[in-house]
Order: C-alpha cells, then sequence, then structure tokens
C-alpha cells in the first residue's frame, strides 16, 4: 500500500495534467506533448492519463491521437461559482440595473446543457418573467448561454455541441448548429448577446458575460422584458450598460480588464 508521501504526489501530479491539458492553447495534448510539457516519461503520463479517462475526467480523440479535459470539470467550477457567494457579489448591480432601465435582471450560469438560474430582481412582477432560482433553460435559447459560449474558441464550442440537442422552445429559437455558431461569433464582437423570445414568447433578454480572475466566462447577466420594454430602450443602450455591470461583478471575483 502506498505511503502517505506516495499518494500525495499522485494527488500533485493529477492536477499537474489536468493544468497541462487545461492550460494548452489547441485545447488538447498528444501523450509524447504531454510528457515533454510535464517533463515526465511517457509510461508515466500514460498511466495517470488513463486513470483520468476512467473517471471522464479526459476523453481521447483516436482521429487526432490527443487527449483534453471533459465538461466534468466544467461541473465542478460550476459549483465552485455558487460557493464563492456569486449571488452576493452580484446583488447590488443587478438592483441598480432593474431600477435604471426598469427591467428584469437575471444571474445564470452553464450546468450540462442549461442554463441554471442562480439569481433574479424582478422589476415587474406582472409581466409574468419571472424566473425562479434553479429554473433551468436550453444554453442555446438564452442570451446567457449564448453570452458565454461566445467567449469560448472554436473547438471548445465544437466539443461542447458535439451532441448537444437544439430543440425548439419558441418558433424564433435557433435549431440550427451552424447558425448557432455563426451568431456566437456576432455575438463575441459586440460583447453582449440577445434573446428575442427565443426561449419564452415574448420575453427578450441582453446579457453580458461575467468572468474570474482568469479571464473565463463562469456565468452572464441579463436584461429581459417584453418585445415592447426592450425596444422602448436603444439595443446598443442596454447591450453597453449590461457589459459595464459584467465588467464590475468580475472585477469584484479578481478578473482585470487589462
Amino acid at each position: 500500500m502506498p505511503d502517505a508521501k506516495s499518494r500525495v504526489q499522485a494527488v500533485s501530479k493529477v492536477f499537474d495534467m489536468i493544468e497541462a491539458l487545461a492550460n494548452c492553447q489547441e485545447g488538447e495534448l498528444s501523450l509524447a506533448e504531454l510528457a515533454d510539457a510535464l517533463h515526465w516519461n511517457r509510461t508515466t503520463v500514460y498511466r495517470f492519463i488513463q486513470t483520468l479517462i476512467d473517471i471522464e475526467y479526459v476523453q481521447y480523440t483516436p482521429k487526432t491521437e490527443k487527449y483534453h479535459l471533459t465538461f466534468k470539470i466544467v461541473g465542478l467550477a460550476n459549483r465552485m461559482v455558487n460557493q464563492l457567494d456569486i449571488r452576493k457579489i452580484s446583488h447590488s448591480y443587478m438592483v441598480e440595473l432593474a431600477d435604471t432601465w426598469q427591467l428584469n435582471v437575471h444571474l445564470g450560469l452553464i450546468d450540462g446543457n442549461d442554463i441554471v438560474f442562480i439569481e433574479h430582481i424582478d422589476y415587474d412582477q406582472l409581466l409574468g418573467t419571472k424566473f425562479n432560482i434553479g429554473r433551468r433553460s436550453p444554453v442555446h435559447a438564452t442570451a446567457i448561454g449564448k453570452v458565454i459560449l461566445s467567449t469560448w474558441n472554436p473547438k471548445r464550442i465544437e466539443a461542447f455541441l458535439k451532441n448537444y440537442q437544439f430543440t425548439r422552445c419558441t418558433p424564433k429559437t435557433i435549431v440550427n448548429k451552424d447558425l448557432f455558431v455563426s451568431e456566437t461569433f456576432k455575438i463575441s464582437q459586440t460583447g453582449y448577446a440577445q434573446d428575442q423570445g427565443e426561449c419564452n414568447y415574448d420575453v427578450y433578454c441582453i446579457a453580458a458575460p461575467i468572468k474570474n480572475v482568469h479571464g473565463e466566462a463562469i456565468a452572464g447577466i441579463s436584461l429581459s422584458g417584453s418585445e415592447s420594454q426592450i425596444h422602448n430602450h436603444s439595443i446598443n443602450e442596454l447591450g453597453e450598460s449590461i457589459k459595464v455591470a459584467a465588467r464590475k461583478i468580475s472585477a469584484n471575483l479578481g478578473h482585470n480588464e487589462g
């Protein structure tokens, strides 16, 4: 049975390998590339990478003969976001947005193939757009989902969408993968996303990404209301306002816009 020192070294090696895969520019590495990056022999690399595959934190692609992290890591990160109490950090900014624009404000993050709403400020209780904490909506049909994906590189988006089901929520929902990917690119240029009645009838949203200390989008914040309420304002002004709030929240989480 391994002694305590050996067990600590093994755990350290597992995290060294996860960090090497997370930090590589292409998002995936071959066995030889991992060995070079970690300065280990290939036998050691193979032994540890197989363990990570067995517990579903790493996936092997036969076509490229390379390894990449799975979205099980993202699930852990999302749970950590809750523990960091992003809701508490975001609350005052959400209240300010609701008061400024007289619109509802929501905070959500990705969990699996859904956006989970973890905080909300309902300016207009009578509109019927209230999203209870814990409510889930498909990533592709929400402004928050689209804006988070827009910050990812193409390979990560492709991996996420590989087995994704584009369900139709309303007649306006984007259910074509290529059109959806194209939209995420456009969103990356403006920095904010729109949901124009794509998840719920007559509910329009505008969202911006919230980033952590590493510059990764871990959540999103959105303004929402009916079509007429949203179009009472300039879409660009709403977009810029939600981006400012998202940047302030991100700064509180340690992100430096640079």
